[in-house]
């Protein structure tokens, strides 16, 4: 005797599946499905940022420069946030309204109304309380810029001893390049929370 042929049996023929159809939409079984991506990790997302500006240690300050091998303070921010939107990780970034609109506003003086506009800046009493890794924080840092508005920018990695924080940032005294360094908390520093873009 022979198996019968699909669809013997009273069974119903396989059904072709639309090639528009996503995969990862295809129920478990069928040919050509996979799973859906799974959710970022809390904090993941986070550390690659960090991670990602980190990666650019060594590299010189140039005032303007935001690619290469140059980058002032917000231009590594700005970098850095590009690459993470360009790796393709779902769900990291998050917000991408909020990125865009701080790339877009690419010095730390076009930055910091946009983060106070949208509700996300931490006040200096409120820093060691509210910072999380990869959050921002603005200080004057020495640079000549309009009363009340920020001069530098960096990103925040950890609290240290005393009143030293763990940061990558690029410029900070002396203008140096990239790095992941402690420094000192500055006395006028402010944060940016970046929760929306960079999730818990």
């Amino acid at each position: 005797w022979e198996l019968p042929e699909a669809g013997g049996f009273g069974a119903p023929a396989p059904q072709a599946v639309p090639a528009e159809f996503p995969p990862e939409a295809m129920p478990p079984g069928i040919p050509g499905s996979r799973p859906p991506e799974a959710a970022v990790p809390p904090g993941d997302c986070r550390m690659r940022f960090i991670d990602t500006a980190a990666s650019h240690s060594g590299a010189s300050y140039k005032l303007g420069k935001s690619a290469g091998n140059q980058f002032d303070c917000s231009g590594l921010v700005v970098a850095a946030l590009r690459e993470l939107k360009d790796g393709g990780t779902p769900g990291c970034p998050g917000d991408i309204g909020l990125l865009d609109s701080i790339v877009k506003n690419r010095s730390t003086d076009h930055m910091w109304p946009e983060i106070e506009r949208r509700g996300l800046a931490i006040q200096h009493n409120e820093l060691r309380e509210k910072l999380r890794p990869g959050d921002l924080i603005f200080s004057d840092d020495g640079y000549n810029v309009p009363a009340g508005l920020p001069g530098h920018v960096f990103i925040f990695v950890a609290f240290a001893e005393g009143n030293e924080i763990e940061v990558v940032e690029s410029g900070g005294t002396g203008n140096r390049g990239v790095a992941r360094e402690k420094r000192q908390l500055p006395s006028d520093a402010r944060g940016a929370s970046m929760t929306p873009v960079l999730g818990e």
